[in-house]
């Protein structure tokens, strides 16, 4: 474990996307949501542990639908 920790880099994430198929329309269809995050490359660039938190931003009726993904990355 101790070289792991050593040998492991991080380094951070931050987006927003935004998708509005009619810009005149104010419904159900627009989304917006904002995104950040960590990677963890441990082994060098080996193996990558990545942790997002998304933020998704409803313009009509708030929904308790934000997301915590966390994936791996092995190249073999």
């Amino acid at each position: 474990m101790n070289l792991v920790l050593q040998t492991m880099k991080s380094g951070s994430v931050r987006g927003h996307d935004r998708f509005d198929p009619n810009e005149r329309v104010v419904d159900g269809d627009d989304a917006r949501q904002s995104t950040v995050g960590l990677n963890f490359f441990l082994c060098g660039r080996r193996d990558k542990l990545q942790v997002d938190y998304v933020w998704k931003h409803e313009r009509l009726e708030s929904v308790d639908n934000d997301a915590l993904p966390v994936q791996s990355q092995t190249f073999l």
